[in-house]
């Protein structure tokens, strides 16, 4: 009988979106699992099991196993930002969430009008570049801009057990130069 028991693995970066706590700051983070059997010749299936939390490793974790740092490229051309970055080729995610904070001339935070969220969800990206406009509906002109990139989640919200870097404050005058940081 145990030489017909098949054991499947399934690789992280083949899992959905990571499940993370409602906490910002919280390293929390797991994924939820459930499955069912299905027979060879496909005639057969099991019912469906229980939902299991099945615990994650932080993304800060997993970047210090692969003993490389993350790397950005930001060009302001324009009216939009465009980012791109690199990860150790050793990660192998396959979607990122981006978060953008737009801030005035003393780095303070700006919204859009209306909106309390001073680090908004922008998009996701399967490809580690995006353009990212710049808002016309701020409640004032932005000098800076910073950017927050994680691996996908479900809900969208920033979380530091999904963060796999944040840029510094960038200056939006380089939108003048089409300059470039890195």
């Amino acid at each position: 009988m145990e030489e017909n028991i098949k054991k499947v693995i399934i690789p992280p970066e083949n899992l959905l979106a990571v499940n993370i706590s409602n906490d910002v700051n919280s390293l929390d983070s797991n994924y939820l699992v459930r499955y069912r059997i299905i027979s060879e010749d496909k005639a057969r299936k099991s019912a469906w099991s229980p939902i299991y939390n099945v615990l994650a490793r932080t993304v800060a974790d997993i970047l210090e196993h692969a003993g490389q740092e993350p790397t950005y490229k930001v060009s302001i051309q324009g009216s939009k930002v465009e980012l791109s970055w690199e990860v150790p080729s050793s990660i192998r995610f396959s979607k990122y969430d981006v978060y953008v904070q737009w801030q005035d001339a003393s780095n303070n935070p700006i919204s859009t009008s209306g909106s309390t969220d001073f680090y908004p969800y922008v998009d996701t990206s399967s490809t580690k570049t995006l353009d990212i406009p710049i808002p016309t509906n701020l409640t004032e002109t932005p000098s800076f801009v910073k950017i927050w990139i994680q691996v996908e989640t479900s809900p969208k919200n920033r979380r530091l057990a999904a963060q796999l870097l944040e840029t510094t404050n960038l200056p939006l005058e380089l939108r003048i130069t089409g300059g470039s940081i890195a």
